[in-house]
């Protein structure tokens, strides 16, 4: 969107008041909306993040965007403060999605199609240390952790709702997916 517009203003199209280019902070929009004037219309430049969820202590929104070169991407922002530069939590050339924190925070639940070319569900450290573990047999999607981290859930390829006794403490283990109906 941002390239668009620097397009357009170069072939003499008229385009609404904005930013020359991204802002980093709060205090540049704000500078910049008592600049133009009120109401002010903030928009993403790229505009396809999803956001799906925030981190257990509430400081990080994490989301998933297409990405140039690596596919869709899992990032988290800080939710706070004045700098909210997002941090890259998984990225690969293929499609990853639905990003799911564990409760305790030290597990990430998220969507993959690299291995066997349909989503499937992995779990990786959190924050990001190597290693990633496939969880779903079936294909998955949407995973949601239980209350107290004992459990993942998921929608197999066939529809069915499925659940995963989880292990996770110093070492991840999962059983076997089962269908709950």
């Amino acid at each position: 969107k941002t390239e668009a517009r620097e397009l357009a203003r170069a072939a003499g199209i008229p385009v609404v008041p904005g930013s020359p280019g991204p802002l980093d902070t709060d205090k540049e929009a704000l500078r910049l909306a008592r600049e133009m004037g009120y109401p002010v219309l903030i928009k993403a430049a790229a505009g396809h993040a999803i956001p799906e969820s925030v981190s257990p202590d509430g400081a990080w929104l994490l989301y998933f965007e297409p990405r140039g070169g690596t596919g869709w991407d899992i990032l988290a922002v800080p939710i706070a403060g004045e700098t909210r530069k997002p941090v890259a939590l998984v990225a690969t050339p293929s499609t990853d999605v639905q990003p799911q924190l564990s409760p305790d925070g030290k597990w990430l639940a998220y969507c993959n199609n690299e291995t066997t070319g349909r989503s499937q569900v992995y779990v990786q450290p959190h924050p990001p240390s190597g290693g990633k573990y496939q969880v779903s047999s079936v294909g998955g999607v949407q995973p949601m952790w239980r209350q107290d981290g004992k459990e993942l859930f998921f929608v197999g390829q066939d529809g069915k709702l499925y659940a995963v006794n989880i292990h996770a403490a110093a070492r991840f283990d999962a059983g076997s997916p089962h269908p709950l109906f």
